[in-house]
């Protein structure tokens, strides 16, 4: 329909109405992609929120872990301090207790962080969404260690 106009225009030669239809035509293309590209940067907005939260998400359920794991090792610490007096008294008898004590003293907690957001992210390529390069830096620190 636009190309008929166009060309009956050339045909009368009425160069301002194909300058006008031309013009309309370049409005509605820059119209349409600009709408894509706005499109585009509000969903990868709402990915970058999402994966965001998933990573805030993995990192309060690492702070947990590690807050259980600090009562747990001080217990541990307290059962190899009773053993280790068993240890410093070799004429104390050496009963039940003490055999309790070596034994939850060489306890150990071995349990990974939770890292499976950030390990998408960075196979994904999708680590640039959630912030600043410090921010990044920080994260990959934190899952370094």
């Amino acid at each position: 329909m636009v190309i008929r106009r166009v060309r009956d225009h050339v045909a009368t030669h009425n160069w301002f109405a194909v300058a006008i239809d031309v013009l309309i035509v370049f409005m509605g293309v820059f119209l349409g992609i600009q709408a894509n590209n706005w499109n585009e940067a509000r969903i990868a907005d709402r990915t970058a929120r999402n994966d965001r939260a998933r990573l805030i998400e993995d990192l309060r359920t690492n702070e947990l872990d590690f807050q259980g794991r600090q009562s747990y090792y001080r217990d541990v610490r307290q059962h190899a301090l009773k053993a280790l007096e068993g240890f410093s008294s070799p004429r104390a008898p050496l009963g039940e207790g003490f055999l309790v004590d070596a034994y939850q003293a060489s306890q150990i907690r071995a349990r990974p962080v939770r890292r499976f957001s950030y390990d998408e992210l960075v196979s994904t390529g999708g680590l640039g969404g959630i912030g600043n390069e410090k921010l990044r830096g920080q994260a990959a620190a934190y899952y370094l260690a």
